[in-house]
């Protein structure tokens, strides 16, 4: 049997340690550079990525002067009961807005719920609140329109309605300051058996006018469905077919006062 010679085997152990300590230099290194670089100032690239994360995130500005205008990349959402509810299966006002605001990006979302009134938006038990649903939206304006159910209570809950109305305008301010109003339109008369809701337009025309003068306090755009089709005088064009829901010809008459309200009209 051979025996290896006693400085051979110290040469060997020597060469083995070699890779451990190279490694263990290289570990030390990175470590050393990775505190000084996380000490320094962003570099350009850097802080480039950090300016568009802020802006990202930052808060929306109010409409300047009360004046309705869509920015690039907003996030619209409209907001109320069963006539917004029942307009995303038409499309009619978003396709007038989208072409309004071609080129700039601009997404819609509808969160219009039947029943819904500025007192209450009931849910099913563990479906989210609307508050939820615009933070996960990104939403940057909410459009408002409430007030035809809940003028169907009478004159009696005016003031309940104006209360209750600000309340929920502060809860939506919180998502975005860009808020618009919209009156609702008028009723219409029945038909046959059914009732003349016509005769409720002067309730309504209150509502439509407590909304007018939220808009003015909150220096917020209004549109103002109700007088541009007519108000109390409304007798053409036909908008519902049992004198409280809208057609499809009723959602586009709608979407085309709420156009000319803002000023574009007819594209």
């Amino acid at each position: 049997m051979r025996f290896m010679p006693r400085h051979s085997k110290r040469t060997m152990a020597a060469r083995n340690r070699r890779p451990i300590q190279l490694a263990c230099m290289l570990a030390l290194f990175l470590t050393v550079a990775g505190q000084s670089s996380a000490g320094e100032p962003p570099g350009p690239s850097q802080a480039k990525s950090v300016s568009k994360a802020t802006n990202a995130t930052a808060r929306p500005e109010p409409f300047p002067g009360g004046r309705f205008i869509l920015e690039r990349g907003d996030v619209v959402a409209f907001v109320g009961g069963a006539d917004i509810e029942a307009a995303q299966h038409t499309g009619h006002l978003e396709a007038l807005l989208a072409a309004k605001y071609r080129g700039l990006d601009v997404r819609f979302r509808n969160f219009g719920w039947e029943g819904d009134t500025v007192h209450a938006q009931p849910r099913d038990f563990g479906f989210p609140p609307l508050k939820v649903h615009l933070q996960r939206a990104g939403v940057s304006v909410i459009v408002l329109q409430f007030g035809r159910s809940e003028a169907l209570g009478g004159r009696n809950g005016l003031s309940v309605f104006v209360s209750d109305y600000q309340k929920f305008l502060d809860e939506c301010a919180r998502q975005t300051p860009r808020l618009v109003l919209v009156t609702p339109p008028p009723f219409e008369r029945g038909g046959g058996m059914l009732p003349d809701l016509s005769q409720r337009v002067p309730d309504l025309a209150e509502y439509a006018a407590a909304i007018r003068s939220l808009a003015r306090q909150r220096n917020l755009p209004l549109v103002d469905v109700f007088a541009e089709l007519g108000g109390t005088s409304h007798r053409e064009p036909r908008l519902t077919d049992n004198g409280l829901q809208l057609t499809p010809q009723g959602q586009a008459h709608v979407a085309r006062a709420f156009a000319r309200q803002l000023g574009f009209g007819e594209l």
